[in-house]
């Protein structure tokens, strides 16, 4: 998939600058229309992430190395998130379907410009998933409960 087709997680450190990172520091996240276990999906409602082979091509994807991401509007413990600046990761079963998600298997991720402790992140540059608190501090963060999305254009 090309540049534009994808977005790189780093998982491990954190510090994802545009080099290269290994299977075990990354996840890919297909933008495109995908293949997973419950059909095809479009750009328009979902994004998949490969969690495990990090090696996604657009074939099917289980729910052992994948998540979901719902990008239309959907309930999460914060309250409604929207289409226009928020996604809901369902990490623990995939199975997310527009519910309700707990804090438990749940991340929310800021697409456009949103407020964290440290100032405002742009969708242009970064964007901060919280894994278990949903509290972003700044600085090193560790995988136990962060990831950082580099989105580059």
């Amino acid at each position: 998939m090309s540049s534009q087709d994808m977005v790189v997680l780093a998982l491990k450190s954190a510090q994802h600058d545009g080099g290269v990172v290994s299977s075990q520091d990354m996840v890919v996240l297909a933008l495109k229309s995908a293949q997973h276990d419950g059909g095809v999906v479009s750009l328009q409602d979902m994004v998949l992430l490969a969690l495990k082979s990090v090696q996604h091509d657009g074939g099917v994807v289980s729910s052992q190395n994948m998540v979901v991401l719902a990008l239309k509007s959907v309930q999460h413990d914060g309250g409604v998130a929207s289409s226009q600046n928020m996604v809901v990761l369902a990490l623990k079963s995939a199975q997310h379907d527009g519910g309700v998600a707990s804090s438990q298997n749940m991340v929310v991720l800021a697409l456009k410009s949103v407020q964290r402790d440290r100032g405002v992140v742009s969708s242009q540059d970064m964007v901060v998933l919280a894994l278990k608190s949903g509290q972003y501090y700044g600085g090193v963060v560790s995988p136990h409960d962060m990831v950082l999305l580099a989105l580059r254009s």
